[in-house]
């Protein structure tokens, strides 16, 4: 098995520009196919942007460059190039195998650095100073160490984006005297055969290439193989720990420390007929990685796991309710609920929707929760450097008298997610087994197609057991990755039936391939008696605040995903019109990650501390407090399968404003209950907030759909399901 591993990955040590292929080939995305464009502040999925602060270092550079002062965005690209590229009395080259801080001082002190040394430092001065910027890079010898890598800057003046090549102190123009070309500009440009302006970008500063005709005879001899490095979070790289223990080692060690930690932007090919074989060539590489990564730790992993289970095989825990008569589920044997997201003591928010919905389909003698847990072997490290990362769980807990187990499974952050399928079966194999033997398993009900649905399909068809999926909004972005759609399709062929969470979600899967026969749209629900209206002046009492304020409340996981920063920059014009106007942030760190930090750096810079209030995550009993104190809900999201909480806001008696992704436009149905706005039109988002804090509201009717949409309609629905599938075995 671990001749097998090593296969793929022997011919390519044997130099640094082969060693820089394998990063690469681990690093790889879906190919870029397309040349449309996208624009900040819009960012697309999966482009890695910073979620930590600037260094103070990198702030103080933006501030002595009086970098806020200067005209425009093309003005502060030039003059932090010109601090680059004529500090130090001379540029020397050679490569600078250091942090952040330090590779600056090097580039400007000693003359120190190649392209990716400077692309680097550019980037964190220019994020300090509020610069949009992505980097591209190309390759000479198939995508391996050979090539180059340079910057564009989004230009909010001109509205463009425009490529600079930082280390070379060149830009490009279609025509003389004509605008700096975008990266994608440029490539069209040479390929149709053109030939573009070459301009020096900073006066005063060296050329990489002082004859224009050798420099363009450089860029066309990789023009066939670009790439757009997507995500530009020099930060959160320099500052993990596994770059920062590795770093010492060289530069390709770095790099497997930034994919350890997850950080590692990935790299999308740009699709050109020449490149064909060449691009082909990499996806191997990758899936041969992607195996290498499972068949050498899996075995290791699976000796190691065999000998701590004979070694201390805990007891199934028996009397947690067995005796307990089942809610009326109408099948004999057990289900197993099988999903990555569960709630446990050191995430006791994370997947409470799953546990809402199955712990009311069957009592605790015909449910069993396996929550597989993913990690790795340096996965305490990694939390040493980012807390809350991957939150330990123990391997048992009782929730509710029902056995819920946690075990883990081989998943290396950032890389090989077509394998994290594989990996879970196979590490839950000896559990689901016992559980079959000892606890008559008769279903197996995996939520989220991958990777938890995909593992459930290789269990169910391993122990003989039919297998049901959840779909809950994942599988949009999922289906959408080149590397993840043939694994989410696979998932829906093997399972039996597959739930949809919204009617929209359903059309997502049918149109993607799934069979059409076997989807079942089954919504969440509201629990009634969690969410119940109170007054209004006694949740205000109770929350301190003001009878006469008006009042927006937002909950959910403090992520980029929930758009509370998109909520945020809009209040500055809303008090303009609503003074007094408060906001209230509910939630907190979540498997997604964590943005608390940023959302209070952004009310900061906007002046809105006595605006928004941080309420911190909060148990679901205790939400209809300060739901019902408010008097709008507001959810900007990007994506949603169905989103619960809009209905436990409306249990509340509040009207909801929310982006038409996902189901919300099947939960807010009415103009009576809200308003739906497209996503990504702030203007829009406002004005439906300036309306619906105005709009007297029939706020008994918006209670009364809540009710109407309680959790009894959907589990009746489920339970028929699984009475259908126990009577066909």
């Amino acid at each position: 098995m671990l001749a097998l591993a090593l296969a793929p990955v022997l011919p390519h040590l044997g130099g640094g520009t082969e060693l820089v292929r394998l990063r690469h080939a681990l690093l790889l995305g879906p190919d870029l196919a397309t040349m449309a464009d996208w624009q900040p502040p819009a960012w697309p999925q999966g482009f890695r942007r910073d979620q930590r602060p600037p260094l103070p270092y990198f702030a103080d550079q933006a501030h002595a460059l009086g970098l806020a002062a200067l005209p425009g965005d093309w003005a502060r690209a030039q003059a932090i190039g010109r601090q680059l590229l004529t500090s130090a009395p001379a540029l020397i080259g050679t490569p600078i195998q250091r942090g952040l801080e330090d590779t600056h001082r090097a580039i400007v002190r000693e003359g120190r650095g190649y392209c990716g040394d400077f692309v680097r430092a550019f980037m964190a001065i220019g994020q300090a100073a509020g610069l949009a910027v992505r980097p591209w890079a190309f390759s000479f010898d198939g995508y391996g160490g050979r090539g180059h890598i340079w910057l564009e800057i989004w230009n909010r003046e001109a509205g463009r984006w425009q490529l600079i090549d930082v280390f070379n102190n060149q830009w490009f123009s279609a025509e003389p005297g004509g605008p700096a070309l975008g990266a994608l500009e440029l490539l069209q440009l040479m390929r149709a055969g053109g030939t573009p302006a070459v301009r020096r970008w900073v006066e005063g500063g060296r050329l990489g290439y002082e004859n224009e005709t050798k420099y363009l005879q450089y860029l066309r001899g990789g023009l066939s193989q670009w790439m757009l490095v997507s995500g530009n979070n020099v930060t959160s790289v320099d500052q993990s720990l596994p770059v920062r223990l590795l770093r010492p080692l060289g530069r390709a060690a770095e790099g497997l420390g930034a994919v350890l930690a997850g950080d590692s932007p990935v790299l999308r090919m740009v699709v050109v007929p020449e490149s064909a074989a060449q691009r082909e060539a990499m996806h191997r590489l990758h899936a041969g990685l992607e195996r290498a990564a499972v068949l050498g730790p899996f075995g290791l992993l699976m000796l190691g796991a065999a000998a701590l289970w004979r070694r201390a095989r805990p007891a199934l825990p028996r009397g947690h309710g067995l005796d307990r008569p089942s809610s009326a589920a109408p099948w004999r044997g057990c289900i197993a609920v099988y999903s990555a997201l569960f709630p446990h003591a050191g995430e006791p928010q994370a997947g409470l929707f799953i546990r809402e919905r199955m712990f009311r389909v069957a009592g605790p003698s015909q449910l069993v929760v396996v929550s597989p847990r993913p990690w790795f072997p340096l996965q305490g490290l990694v939390r040493l450097a980012v807390p809350g990362y991957r939150p330990p769980a123990a391997p048992y807990e009782c929730q509710q008298g029902v056995d819920v187990w946690f075990p883990r499974y081989l998943a290396v952050p950032g890389a090989f997610r077509r394998l994290d399928g594989l990996s879970m079966a196979l590490c839950t194999w000896p559990l689901m087994r016992r559980l079959k033997r000892e606890r008559g398993l008769a279903l197996i009900d995996a939520h989220f197609a991958y990777p938890a649905g995909a593992a459930a399909g290789w269990l169910g068809r391993w122990l003989g057991l039919p297998v049901t999926v959840t779909l809950r909004g994942t599988e949009v972005r999922q289906l959408s990755d080149r590397s993840l759609r043939s694994a989410v399709l696979r998932a829906l062929e093997h399972a039996v039936r597959v739930f949809s969470v919204s009617e929209s979600l359903r059309r997502v899967a049918a149109g993607a391939g799934a069979d059409a026969a076997k989807l079942h749209v089954v919504g969440n629900g509201v629990d009634l008696a969690k969410f119940q209206r109170l007054p209004k002046a006694d949740a205000r009492s109770r929350q301190g605040i003001d009878d006469g304020a008006r009042v927006l409340v937002s909950v959910g996981g403090l992520v980029e995903r929930k758009g509370f920063h998109r909520v945020i920059e809009l209040l500055p014009r809303l008090r303009q019109r609503f003074p007094g106007l408060l906001f209230l942030v509910i939630g907190g760190p979540s498997p997604e990650g964590d943005i608390g930090e940023r959302l209070r750096r952004q009310v900061a810079e906007l002046g809105l501390q006595d605006t928004v209030r941080f309420l911190g995550p909060m148990a679901p009993e205790a939400l209809h407090v300060p739901l019902s104190a408010a008097d709008v809900f507001v959810l900007a999201t990007s994506n949603e399968g169905w989103a619960n909480v809009l209905l436990e806001a409306m249990a509340c008696g509040l009207p909801v404003v929310t982006t038409d992704v996902g189901g919300n436009r099947e939960v807010v149905c009415s103009p009576q209950l809200g308003t739906v706005v497209p996503f990504g039109e702030p203007s829009a988002l406002a004005e439906a907030l300036a309306d619906a804090l105005q709009r007297p509201w029939d706020r008994d009717a918006i209670v009364r759909y809540a009710q109407d949409n309680d959790w009894s309609r959907r589990v009746t629905v489920l339970q028929q399901h699984f009475a259908q599938l126990a009577a066909a075995r």
